[in-house]
């Protein structure tokens, strides 16, 4: 059925790859289990927050983010940061982040 999320939020949720998406605002409006994972927070802590406020060493990633919006090109980036229940283990990740559209899919 058209306007159907419910195949998208499953996929979504059965990657084992990290996926945030945000709104060319940099809210976030979701978050998969290997997201909340890395992240070190649950999708219900970061829905709605800014994706530079949701953790300190994601301000690179959400400077990417702006720029990827602004020029409608992707981008990716190596960052290091510490999810907010290990503070003390920074993780290394690759980042990319495609063009973001005006009009992001609901999930």
């Amino acid at each position: 059925m058209p306007g159907d999320d419910a195949p998208a939020a499953e996929i979504l949720g059965a990657l084992t790859t990290a996926v945030v998406i945000v709104t060319p605002e940099l809210l976030v409006t979701a978050v998969n289990p290997g997201a909340e994972a890395i992240l070190g927070a649950s999708g219900r802590h970061a829905l709605g927050q800014r994706l530079d406020a949701l953790l300190p060493g994601l301000r690179p990633l959400a400077a990417l983010a702006r720029r990827a919006a602004e020029t409608g090109q992707g981008y990716g980036q190596e960052l290091a940061f510490a999810p907010l229940n290990r503070a003390d283990e920074p993780l290394a990740v690759a980042c990319r982040i495609p063009p973001l559209r005006r009009d992001p899919p609901r999930l």
